[in-house]
């Protein structure tokens, strides 16, 4: 089986950096640092998906819609230039899977449900390790659970998280 892996980028060590500053650089320039690093390297997806989380703080809808499909379209791009069975569980990929999961989440929040469940079915698909819980997602998607309370129940926050959805999903065995 061949396993997919992002080349190794300079960015994601920038985006360390850039967040470990936010609270001393002020929200204004903390996005202007996650533009430019955009700008620097446009296949580079968490700028991209960090920018996205705060337009959806501030619900700017449309900003969520157009930066996720530019996002979800470069981890397309990327992942399609090479043949692979499985997307690595591995930090060069962590950028790919979150722009990807994104996509999904937004036809979820968007209650476009078969589009999100489709995404979501993929990623449990492909993925050597289901780190953020896309099968889960799914059974609550399939078990008309909308996203805002099954986030409310999981916050990706919550160390927890994929013990606490084991538990949740025997209830559907």
């Amino acid at each position: 089986m061949s396993l997919f892996v992002d080349i190794p980028r300079e960015s994601s060590k920038k985006i360390r950096s850039i967040r470990s500053e936010m609270k001393k650089i002020g929200l204004a320039n903390y996005k202007k640092k996650l533009d430019d690093l955009i700008i620097e390297d446009p296949d580079f997806l968490d700028p991209y998906v960090y920018r996205i989380n705060m337009h959806r703080l501030n619900d700017n809808h449309a900003e969520v819609i157009a930066l996720t499909e530019k996002a979800a379209l470069k981890a397309k791009e990327i992942l399609g230039k090479s043949r692979w069975d499985k997307i690595a569980h591995h930090p060069n990929n962590h950028h790919i899977i979150e722009a990807l999961v994104s996509e999904a989440l937004l036809d979820w929040e968007d209650e476009q449900e078969d589009d999100a469940l489709q995404k979501l079915n993929w990623l449990y698909d492909h993925l050597e390790l289901d780190e953020k819980g896309c099968h889960y997602m799914a059974l609550a998607i399939e078990n008309d659970i909308n996203r805002e309370d099954f986030f409310k129940e999981f916050p990706f926050s919550d160390k927890d998280r994929l013990t606490k959805l084991s538990i949740w999903a025997k209830q559907f065995n």
